[in-house]
């Protein structure tokens, strides 16, 4: 809900800055842009930590995630595409995996 309330203010600091900007009012008009670019910031951080709290609920840690993990499928991914599009899948599979948790399953236990 945050997420798309941000993304809803940036769209509309955007258009009024675009606006502004062709009016003339390039004061405004900048702070509408940093209003947006705030908003955008704002709403990653919001899917970054959404996607976080899921990932802990689910499994309490790294370890738990490393005891279920297909290992299988990773390690055949990183051998045909390289061990960035291995972890590349590892955290499309488990969105609130970090990239260095991400990158220490890889290394340690696929």
């Amino acid at each position: 809900m945050v997420q798309r309330m941000l993304w809803a203010l940036a769209g509309v600091a955007l258009v009024a800055g675009v606006v502004l900007f062709a009016r003339g009012d390039y004061t405004v008009s900048g702070g509408c842009g940093l209003v947006a670019l705030l908003a955008v910031l704002g709403a990653g951080t919001a899917r970054r930590e959404r996607d976080r709290r899921a990932f802990e609920s689910r499994f309490g840690s790294v370890d738990a995630l490393r005891a279920e993990l297909d290992r299988e499928r990773f390690r055949a991914i990183e051998d045909q595409h390289g061990r960035p599009a291995a972890i590349k899948a590892l955290r499309q599979t488990y969105p609130g995996l970090t990239l260095s948790d991400a990158n220490d399953l890889m290394a340690s236990s696929v």
